[in-house]
């Protein structure tokens, strides 16, 4: 049996846009070793010279502090958002894409462990917020975690940006 033109026509383009489908919601990853995985803190990883920026969030920075809204007590969130990424990571083998270069020549990716999502973890976790400027992914997670009331939203903090600022601010004066 001979296919029609327009049979054939319509078939190229059901290929064409299943393979477009396929191509954005399977976006090629590149494996990692467990062992060679270094978290430096709750947004960022090295693995050798590598550096990777976790894709759509924005963990608090090391030295950063937050207020616990019940106990009023001061913790470094941005020490825990680090340690919980590590726990995630348990030395597993991770899996990243590839979204680019940030200004700093870090590698902006969307990290896995299997089909796991870090990014969207520590977002969930409360130990991120979605870095929404850039990437709008985790916007209803980060809303999940506010309702929840889960990590730094059980607290009063200043955003990671917003701290960065004002670091910035002192370290020039």
């Amino acid at each position: 049996m001979r296919l029609k033109k327009p049979t054939f026509i319509g078939l190229l383009l059901v290929i064409f846009f299943f393979g477009q489908y396929y191509y954005e919601n399977n976006p090629k990853r590149e494996g990692f070793e467990n062992n060679k995985v270094r978290v430096i803190d709750g947004d960022s990883l090295a693995i050798g010279t590598l550096r990777i920026r976790l894709q759509g969030i924005d963990a608090p920075e090391l030295k950063q502090e937050c207020i616990n809204i019940k106990s009023k007590k001061a913790y470094r969130c941005g020490e825990v958002a680090r340690e919980y990424l590590i726990q995630l990571i348990n030395h597993q083998a991770i899996e990243c894409t590839n979204e680019g270069l940030d200004r700093y020549q870090r590698q902006i990716s969307y990290c896995y462990i299997g089909e796991f999502n870090l990014n969207r973890a520590m977002i969930i976790s409360g130990n991120a917020v979605a870095y929404s400027k850039y990437d709008k992914s985790f916007v209803k997670e980060e809303q999940a975690a506010k309702l929840n009331k889960v990590g730094v939203w059980a607290s009063r903090f200043k955003s990671p940006k917003q701290f960065r600022k004002t670091k910035s601010k002192i370290q020039k004066e």
